[in-house]
């Protein structure tokens, strides 16, 4: 039978796909999958897979309090996706005006997205370091306070940091979306708004706005997967030990694949995790942090914990 050139066509497109298509369905999709299956049982390499049903999600959707934990603090954490558009909204606009060396401002605002989530959160952790840090010693400087601040090692203090660390490492790479969107504004709109007496303001509301939704859109969808992809960069800002007891809930999952070797309950965490990976920068410490509080207060460790917990546990 003789295709037509549609179907040629097609069929080429799809020859050309098939191999990316077959690593993502093998090393994304497959295991995605058979993780739900094993969720609904319970299992171990000792004795034969029982069926558990829902089980499993129901220990960890209403008994398991650091979950419910986990999940707030990952909601608060994705507000760092729209301030950061916002931002690299405003510098976009800055870079794109005819303004002298703005190709060296595009470069210097860049420069940060391109740097390893380790290399930021170990740059951060100096930026924050109640002793050592720049930004204590500026504030002192300053006046501002009388005593260097632990930034994060408070609970108060430790997720607005991080946030704003995040924000730095993605705000170029959003300017330069935003900045490609704005110069594909045809100019003569503007001209032609301006001649019918439209000020600033009016083009910026009925012009450039509504042409930059889509890039604003992909920025917006972009840094909500980072911000539930997010593990590298809040465990370096916020783990002091490497204790498995004193890992959240995406460092247990990554860091301590033998030790949660077998929990039937993990299961159902991991299909959970995999959107949802950016947990809380909150760390469980036996009797909270070294200074008597701080950041591990915000998950208490319990005895008979619950779902998270115990895929935690030593």
């Amino acid at each position: 039978m003789r295709l037509g050139h549609g179907a040629r066509r097609h069929l080429t497109v799809w020859l050309f796909f098939a191999p990316a298509l077959s690593v993502f369905l093998l090393y994304r999709v497959l295991p995605l999958g058979w993780n739900a299956v094993l969720s609904l049982e319970r299992w171990s390499p000792l004795r034969p897979a029982e069926f558990a049903g829902l089980a499993h999600y129901e220990e960890m959707l209403f008994h398991d309090d650091v979950f419910w934990t986990s999940l707030w603090n990952t909601l608060v954490f994705m507000s760092s996706a729209p301030i950061a558009i916002a931002i690299a909204l405003g510098l976009a606009l800055m870079v794109n005006a005819p303004i002298r060396g703005r190709s060296a401002y595009r470069a210097i605002i860049f420069v940060s997205y391109p740097l390893m989530p380790v290399a930021v959160g170990i740059i951060w952790r100096w930026l924050y370091d109640e002793k050592l840090g720049l930004i204590n010693y500026a504030l002192l400087q300053l006046g501002v306070i009388k005593k260097g601040i632990a930034f994060l090692d408070s609970f108060e203090w430790a997720m607005p940091s991080v946030i704003v660390a995040a924000i730095w490492q993605i705000v170029g790479f959003f300017m330069i979306i935003l900045l490609a969107g704005l110069q594909h504004i045809p100019p003569n709109l503007h001209e032609a708004a301006a001649i019918d007496g439209a000020g600033r303001i009016m083009r910026w509301r009925h012009i450039t706005l509504p042409l930059l939704r889509p890039s604003i859109f992909l920025c917006l969808v972009l840094g909500i997967i980072n911000s539930f992809t997010s593990f590298d960069l809040i465990y370096v800002m916020t783990l002091r030990d490497r204790a498995p007891d004193h890992l959240h809930l995406p460092g247990g999952l990554r860091a301590e694949p033998v030790r949660l070797c077998g929990r039937p309950d993990r299961r159902a965490v991991r299909v959970v995790a995999v959107g949802h990976l950016a947990r809380e920068p909150a760390v469980r410490r036996r009797g909270g942090s070294r200074r008597g509080g701080g950041v591990a207060r915000a998950v208490p460790r319990r005895r008979h914990g619950g779902v998270a917990a115990r895929c935690i546990a030593p």
